[in-house]
């Protein structure tokens, strides 16, 4: 008798062992959690959502040449003071030219170029004009524009490209020709790009001065650059800047 609850004690002593031991084991649940989260746990980047900025070019701003020295200019004030229009010769001796640009005020091939600085007195809207002799039409193919024939109209090459047979920068800055406003011949408004010799030619004189482009005059140092890039070239004798005074 006594041996038998020996062993029920001994089985009951078992048990109460198992029971600690299983109390004192850590459950799955508890586990500590992963130390890299799922994707979905991942936090949201500290990275400002600002959009990035775009590239922007900083508007042009007009250089005058410092270090040429002045055309030998010609200044006749507005009568109502508001504007003048200046004058210089094609072959002023302070031009900056290249070998290509000729005593006759033509560029010899693409790329010659000429360059002059003139002086203002004020800032102005300005326009343009060029002195030239005029051109043979039977030999040059010269354009008419009521036809709608020809190559060479005074500033445009209908032949090669088309395109404009100069480019020309004010201060640094190219002039866009194709933004040029009509210019008004007789009656009619006229693209620049149409424009002929003998729009401006008077009867009997020898040469005429063209309308060219529009652009704005600084009040002081102005410098102007033009060069060859296509078509017949214009026998450029001298140039004339006539502006009205601007705020």
């Amino acid at each position: 008798m006594k041996k038998k609850n020996l062993f029920v004690s001994c089985a009951a002593l078992s048990l109460l062992l198992s029971a600690l031991v299983g109390c004192n084991k850590p459950a799955e649940e508890s586990k500590p959690a992963s130390k890299n989260p799922t994707t979905s746990q991942v936090a949201p980047s500290t990275k400002s959502s600002a959009p990035a900025s775009t590239s922007s070019k900083a508007p042009a701003v007009p250089t005058p040449d410092a270090a040429q020295a002045l055309v030998t200019q010609e200044a006749v004030a507005a009568a109502d003071g508001n504007g003048e229009t200046i004058t210089w010769s094609a072959q002023d001796a302070n031009k900056d030219a290249s070998s290509g640009f000729g005593s006759d005020g033509k560029f010899k091939a693409a790329g010659d170029y000429v360059q002059f600085t003139f002086n203002a007195s004020m800032k102005m809207k300005a326009r343009l004009f060029v002195e030239m002799p005029p051109r043979n039409g039977s030999s040059d193919s010269a354009y008419n524009r009521e036809a709608k024939t020809g190559n060479q109209s005074i500033w445009y090459d209908y032949y090669n490209g088309p395109d404009w047979k100069y480019t020309v920068s004010i201060n640094t800055i190219e002039i866009d020709q194709n933004a040029m406003p009509k210019y008004k011949v007789g009656d009619a408004d006229v693209d620049m790009k149409e424009l002929m010799y003998e729009d401006f030619l008077e009867e009997g004189a020898s040469t005429l001065f063209a309308p060219w482009f529009e652009f704005d005059v600084l009040a002081g140092r102005n410098t102007i650059k033009i060069e060859r890039s296509q078509g017949y070239s214009v026998s450029m004798k001298s140039f004339k800047v006539v502006g009205t005074k601007v705020a």
